[in-house]
């Protein structure tokens, strides 16, 4: 099943703000330049100031499938593709663009075939390769790449096929720049791994709080449930601090891929969650779940659902977070037909997070599948749009005003 999740994404981005009205970069529909069918562009997306990067991981550009990532930047007129970005040692097959994480003039570039992530720095007008990661314990990768995040100087990397604690049982690595280097900083694994946990799948990370996810790690809601790993920055390293579940006893809910984190809260996407509503059972679903730390610990404040749920939906499918701004990914949504997918914004107000509204793409189709993927930033919130333009990929820009929050973004489906 992780195969057919993961392979088919492109890229959407929705630009809001007051700000951002004034530099005149809204509505526009980004391409990559080669425009290669099948890339996929936006097989990941993240976003972060005025820059977009979206993952193309099937491009040719350094041979059959070996994958690049597309630099987008606001120029205050409209958005415009600053630089493509490829692997210097790229070779046929390394799937380069399958995770990307941005933060200020940082980026990481999953390539999950080849077990490396590549550090760029922007300098000037250039995004320079500065360094590649691989994983520091001697094992030969096992999907090293498959997941990246970046806050400030730590850079976290999942490699969910590796077998610290059993086959597949998953770990992820940490890096801190220093001294103008990325130096290897700890090897995590969860403390009661097992085969098939999938530990590092998702990661997330924010300030000296990382959230490693492991969708099929067994919890107190049974086997493969799903959990998430908190571990925290202090004393001079990784600590473990605590395991989420969601708590209500549901199996193969997949709790925990899709992880989220900002400031004292943590989201975690269960993509096919079972829910009850009105006495009947409805199949996958989904659900995301809200945990805010006490100054204790992590404590569950929230389940969230789809506000008109639907058998199969998916909600939770994705998750991002920015302070008081979470974007949940609906792939499955059928506003356009079966599988054009919807995004839902939710605001937070005190200490609940409430829907706000529906995103949907301006363009939508079936199986678009809009809302694989989600990247929240200050001002942005990127999606992703699979299969569009036969894989091609593509993002979107749209304005809207974040002071009364009353643009709808999107389009309305027919009928």
């Amino acid at each position: 099943m992780k195969t057919t999740i993961l392979c088919v994404l492109a890229a959407c981005c929705l630009l809001f703000g007051r700000e951002a009205a004034a530099q005149g970069c809204g509505p526009f529909k980004m391409l990559d330049s080669p425009g290669q069918a099948g890339a996929e562009l936006g097989r990941s997306v993240t976003v972060s100031g005025d820059r977009l990067i979206a993952g193309a991981w099937l491009a040719d550009d350094r041979g059959s499938l070996a994958g690049a990532a597309v630099v987008f930047r606001c120029d205050g007129l409209g958005w415009i593709e600053e630089q493509r970005l490829v692997a210097s040692d790229g070779k046929p097959f390394d799937f380069f663009g399958w995770s990307v994480a941005l933060s200020g003039d940082v980026a990481v570039v999953g390539a999950v075939s080849a077990g490396a992530a590549y550090v760029f720095r922007r300098t000037g007008a250039s995004w320079i390769e500065e360094a590649r990661l691989t994983a520091f314990d001697g094992v030969t990768s096992h999907h090293f790449g498959d997941s990246v995040a970046i806050s400030g100087d730590v850079i976290v990397v999942g490699e969910d096929q590796d077998d610290p604690s059993g086959t597949w049982s998953g770990s992820a690595y940490v890096f801190r720049y220093r001294l103008g280097q990325w130096i290897p900083e700890r090897h995590l694994t969860a403390f009661d791994g097992h085969s098939y946990a999938h530990f590092g799948s998702e990661v997330a990370v924010d300030g000296d709080v990382a959230v490693i996810g492991a969708y099929l790690s067994d919890s107190v809601d049974g086997p493969s449930s799903g959990a998430a790993y908190v571990f925290r920055f202090e004393d001079g390293g990784w600590n473990d601090e605590q395991k989420l579940a969601a708590g209500d006893g549901e199996v193969w809910a997949f709790f925990g891929a899709g992880v989220a984190v900002s400031g004292e809260h943590i989201v975690c996407g269960a993509r096919w969650k079972d829910v009850v509503i009105g006495g009947r059972l409805m199949q996958d679903v989904g659900a995301a779940y809200v945990f805010r730390f006490d100054g204790r610990g992590w404590a569950k404040t929230q389940q969230l659902l789809d506000p008109a749920p639907v058998i199969g939906d998916g909600f939770g499918y994705s998750v991002a977070l920015w302070d008081v701004d979470l974007a949940v990914g609906v792939p499955n949504r059928d506003d356009f037909g079966a599988h054009s997918g919807a995004v839902q914004v939710f605001r937070r107000d005190g200490a609940r997070f409430v829907h706000d509204r529906k995103l949907l793409a301006p363009d939508g189709r079936p199986d678009d599948r809009f809302g694989e993927s989600v990247a929240v930033s200050e001002r942005w919130i990127g999606i992703g749009e699979p299969l569009d333009d036969d894989n091609l990929g593509k993002a979107a820009v749209f304005l809207a005003d974040l002071a009364d929050r009353a643009v709808l973004l999107g389009a309305e489906p027919p009928g």
